[in-house]
């Protein structure tokens, strides 16, 4: 099996350099290293690797945040061929929460060294696919957020404070002042949704999030239900809520309890269409993507096995059962 390394060396603001040095140091001296800068530059790379290689067993391991694995996921889809690891060395890491590997690089390393000696059990996952009509389409293997998530995202990305806190591992509490900043400017709109051919219509809707795995936004639980081999989406829509309450909601979501809320509405799915008569902006796996309006809606669909990977820690029925705990 060829293993390949694939490092995005601007991750946590380079913060993955330190990461990838103490890696590094630990390989056998047989695995290949492609650096990149974005997750972009990644998923090119990806592409050109998984085409190059299509009948040889690849071991393909991103090495940086969310939307580095995202890419490389995304650029690997539906090649048999292709096993999928990970090292975080993001601000967020939750993909390695929603996928059970550890936030410890060191440890990761340790189980990805264990894979390449053993041949153990392979899982296959599920991948969102959306598509904003002939704008732009992709995939996601966290989840696509519409409205004030994706404003707090577009802002805490873009923030120079990010990167000063960073530097001091505090990059989540970003997150926390956006979303009390936005909470008092958002306006909210009217959103229409068809899931699995029954419509819905949410007013002063101020976010909806499609999850493939319970957390986002760097361990917030959005959707406790979410699992990413269920052949479903979870969908959490927050709608009629005052700017006060949205705050606390917010906090109740670090411990899955926002779904208590009334004003807080879930449902799954396999086919979903959100299309709104405001701009509203979008975000997948925490990057910004553009926006949806009503000359320009979103249709997301679900892509079953698609991809595959060892589970790192326990099973997923035990992360159910935490979560379960949890609520």
């Amino acid at each position: 099996m060829r293993t390949i390394y694939i490092v995005n060396l601007s991750a946590k603001n380079s913060y993955s350099r330190f990461i990838w040095r103490r890696i590094k140091s630990r390989l056998h001296g047989t695995e290949e290293a492609y650096y990149t800068n974005t997750p972009e530059e990644a998923s090119k790379k990806i592409s050109e690797l998984a085409e190059q290689y299509k009948h040889d067993s690849l071991y393909i391991i991103g090495v940086g945040g969310d939307g580095t694995i995202s890419k490389v996921i995304e650029a690997t889809l539906d090649y048999e061929n292709i096993t999928i690891g990970y090292v975080p060395a993001g601000s967020g890491n939750d993909f390695a929460r929603g996928f059970n590997w550890s936030n410890k690089p060191i440890r990761c390393l340790e189980k990805i060294n264990e894979f390449q000696k053993s041949s153990p059990h392979l899982e296959y996952f599920d991948a969102g696919i959306y598509e904003l009509r002939e704008y732009r389409n992709g995939s996601f293997v966290n989840n696509i957020g519409v409205g004030f998530d994706a404003a707090v995202a577009q802002k805490s990305n873009a923030s120079k404070i990010k990167k000063l806190l960073n530097r001091f591992s505090l990059g989540k509490l970003i997150y926390a002042i956006f979303i009390i900043k936005e909470a008092l400017v958002y306006q909210t709109s009217t959103v229409h949704l068809t899931i699995d051919n029954i419509e819905y219509e949410f007013e002063n809707t101020w976010f909806i999030t499609c999850s493939n795995q319970p957390y986002y936004g760097g361990g917030m639980i959005i959707s406790p239900e979410a699992k990413p081999d269920d052949g479903k989406l979870n969908l959490t829509i927050v709608h009629n809520l005052s700017r006060h309450k949205l705050l606390l909601v917010f906090l109740s979501v670090f411990f899955g309890k926002h779904t208590h809320f009334k004003e807080v509405q879930t449902i799954s799915g396999k086919d979903i269409l959100i299309n709104t008569k405001d701009r509203m902006l979008l975000h997948v796996d925490g990057d910004s993507i553009g926006t949806i309006h009503q000359q320009n809606s979103l249709h997301i669909t679900i892509k079953r096995e698609s991809w595959k990977m060892f589970r790192a820690l326990t099973s997923h029925d035990e992360i159910s059962k935490h979560l379960r705990k949890v609520n």
